[in-house]
């Protein structure tokens, strides 16, 4: 089957492109977990790490279902939780819960906030709460609609954070992770609220955070041309990271220069195809926000672009030093 898709995208699809100037790459992933026969490499020891699946289970093809399934094959010392609502089916929550899972079932909030906001922070902080419960020291908490498609990705993302401790004086135990679909460079203090990890502590603060309590709409939403006024509305993603970041302690100036310094300092950005996330909604695009365009409005701030804005911190303090 694999063979045949391959040799369709060759011989059909990219001809087709060839003519209209466009380079056409591609990839092929199993959809269910009895298809993929791969086994993760025991490098790292997650005894310690909770994997905490959040949101409503997502029934097509059973991809949540098949998720779980390869986070139990791969990562079994890991506690796996799925964190979501007690109207879903009996019967999925039961097969779930026999691969090995543990289940927390939520009751939906009242009012859902801005493009379900309010949901994400209630299954969130309780999935943490288990986590807690369990004695995890890291967690790491990932969408029911998406899916680390690399048997590495678990251990990659945490020996980052050991790899990578936090340094600075904020009441904050290590970095906050998250990836690089979504968490773009112009959105001030916005990193991508999709996948996030760190130590428990650190996450419990993260979605410990009172929900939004305004009926705001699509239409409230101030242009993200005005990256301030955006920023300062604390629309999803900014609501989550700026109040994290006041809650450690930090004093928060609304401009571009110290958002990146608070992802250098705070966080730690993770290229999405490092742990090869999929997420069949919206478009099937391999980089879905990916632009050749001389202005890309929604450019992704990257790994490598992360590591530079540390070095370029390092450098500045090596030379202050040598001028005292």
């Amino acid at each position: 089957m694999l063979s045949l898709a391959q040799k369709i995208c060759n011989r059909l699809l990219a001809p087709f492109f060839d003519i209209m100037g466009l380079y056409l790459t591609y990839e092929f992933r199993p959809l269910y977990a009895a298809s993929d026969y791969r086994q993760a490499d025991p490098i790292r020891d997650l005894s310690d790490v909770a994997i905490v699946l959040q949101g409503p289970i997502e029934a097509w093809n059973e991809f949540t279902l098949n998720s779980v399934l390869l986070y139990r094959r791969w990562w079994p010392a890991a506690t796996l939780i799925l964190s979501t609502w007690d109207d879903e089916d009996p019967a999925m929550l039961r097969t779930i819960e026999q691969t090995g899972a543990k289940i927390v079932l939520n009751k939906k909030p009242s009012n859902p906030g801005l493009k379900n906001i309010n949901f994400q922070i209630a299954t969130s902080y309780a999935g943490m709460l288990r986590a807690k419960a369990v004695c995890s020291k890291y967690a790491i908490k990932a969408r029911t609609d998406q899916r680390f498609c690399s048997p590495s990705a678990a251990p990659f993302l945490i020996e980052s954070l050991e790899l990578f401790p936090f340094a600075g004086q904020c009441n904050q135990t290590a970095r906050v992770g998250c990836l690089s679909l979504n968490t773009f460079k112009k959105r001030i203090y916005g990193v991508s609220d999709m996948t996030i990890f760190g130590h428990i502590d650190d996450m419990l603060r993260y979605w410990g955070c009172e929900p939004d309590a305004r009926m705001l709409t699509v239409e409230d939403m101030p242009s993200q041309g005005d990256a301030q006024a955006y920023a300062k509305s604390r629309i999803c993603e900014v609501y989550l990271s700026s109040h994290f970041l006041e809650s450690i302690g930090k004093a928060l100036l609304w401009t571009d220069e110290d958002s990146l310094n608070a992802f250098r300092d705070h966080f730690i950005i993770i290229d999405s195809a490092q742990v090869d996330l999929i997420w069949p909604k919206y478009t099937r695009r391999e980089s879905r926000w990916k632009s050749y365009a001389l202005e890309a409005p929604f450019d992704e701030l990257t790994f490598s672009d992360w590591v530079r804005l540390v070095v370029r911190s390092l450098d500045r303090s090596r030379h202050n030093a040598l001028l005292q």
